[in-house]
């Protein structure tokens, strides 16, 4: 079971139509985290992007809404909202379309009737650190990327078999080389 200090209240967004699935995803919050979990639903994608801006940790995402069906109902909820978590939540077990919700960023893909409230809460939670260890890593590169910029030096990376990977604009002077040409060479 989940182990959450009485501190702790994850909201949690719902974007699902089906009432019996609402009702049994409801009743697994409730086992796995009772009252540290605070659940908003939505039936509709555009009723879900519009409460996804609210303060919310994470959402449950079903990707056969009335409004919007497969991957795009995920793409759209993450161009709307890019810095929350998203675990989908679908009747589905089609390996492609976990594997294309997953590309659009989802952190997580669960099938209904297949999941408890220990897997429920552990996803949720995983989501959430994976989504805030991402966007520490995308502040680190823009920070790296800022500092190699700014440099008066000449810097280039490679990979381990000379792959060419990333130099600056004094590179590219000093060269007379794009780097966008010589990517992955």
């Amino acid at each position: 079971m989940c182990e959450m200090t009485d501190e702790v209240t994850v909201r949690v967004l719902l974007i699902e139509d089906s009432v019996a699935d609402t009702t049994m995803i409801r009743r697994l919050l409730e086992q796995a985290w009772s009252t540290q979990c605070v659940l908003t639903i939505a039936n509709t994608l555009e009723a879900g992007c519009q409460l996804a801006l609210d303060g919310h940790d994470a959402v449950l995402l079903d990707l056969a809404l009335p409004d919007s069906q497969g991957a795009e109902t995920c793409k759209t909820l993450i161009a709307h909202a890019p810095d929350l978590p998203v675990v989908v939540l679908t009747g589905s077990d089609q390996n492609e379309l976990a594997k294309q919700a997953l590309q659009c960023g989802a952190q997580d893909y669960l099938v209904k009737g297949r999941i408890d409230a220990e897997l429920l809460s552990r996803s949720i939670q995983y989501a959430i650190e994976r989504k805030q260890i991402t966007e520490r890593l995308r502040v680190s590169q823009l920070r790296y990327r800022t500092l190699v910029d700014a440099s008066s030096a000449i810097v280039w990376s490679a990979a381990r078999q000379l792959e060419f990977l990333e130099a600056n604009s004094d590179w590219s002077e000093f060269t007379g080389q794009e780097t966008a040409d010589l990517l992955g060479r």
